[in-house]
């Protein structure tokens, strides 16, 4: 661990010069000094590389959460609140390792406390695990066309368009959804309410 950390903290400095780094050799503090023009999708994509490249070195996992940046001295307490709220969201979804940033959190931030502490279950939630047991056991992707179609606002050609596949295809799956699931799709009441047991399944899977 002290090695890689060693190895991790040098692989900053040299993406970011004049940045600090802290902390024990588990668990590194950055400020990262961030170049004009370079933006915090970058830096998470640089996490994500530098997360790759040491699971395939050294075997190991490393997870980052990345704070919106700082541009006064004020701003330090909540940037810190930030990069650690979204170190845990990395740690509980990015299995293999990997980072979030806070501003890309999205309904997660929301959720994942729930998920750690929730044991109770509702009718969204077990429509979702018939759905995922179905998934396992026929190796189709059912979850993943329900949770596209709903994020765009159920409207085929944008959820054929995310998935890469023929409208037709999406229909057929929605079809057998519909014939799983209890819930009517065709509900505006039962869309949000689903997406979001839709992400609770996520977040638990991760954290399972």
């Amino acid at each position: 661990i002290r090695g890689a950390s060693t190895r991790t903290r040098r692989l900053i400095h040299e993406l970011y010069p004049g940045s600090l780094t802290d902390g024990e050799s588990d668990q590194i503090l950055c400020l990262l000094h961030l170049e004009t023009g370079r933006t915090i999708d970058a830096v998470n994509q640089e996490f994500d590389k530098l997360a790759a490249r040491l699971g395939d070195e050294e075997h190991m996992s490393l997870f980052a959460g990345i704070s919106t940046p700082c541009h006064a001295l004020s701003d330090y307490r909540c940037g810190y609140a930030q990069a650690q709220e979204a170190l845990q969201v990395a740690q509980w979804l990015r299995k293999p390792g990997g980072s979030a940033s806070f501003d890309t959190l999205g309904v997660y931030r929301y959720l994942y406390r729930f998920v750690r502490e929730n044991v109770l279950s509702d009718a969204y939630q077990a429509q979702i695990a018939t759905l995922a047991a179905y998934d396992q056991c026929r190796h189709t992707n059912l979850l993943e066309t329900l949770e596209t179609y709903l994020e765009c606002g159920t409207n085929i050609a944008d959820t054929s368009e995310q998935l890469h596949v023929h409208r037709n295809t999406v229909l057929q799956r929605l079809e057998r959804i519909q014939s799983l699931c209890l819930l009517d799709l065709s509900q505006r009441a039962t869309w949000l309410p689903l997406l979001v047991a839709l992400k609770v399944d996520r977040l638990t899977s991760a954290g399972g």
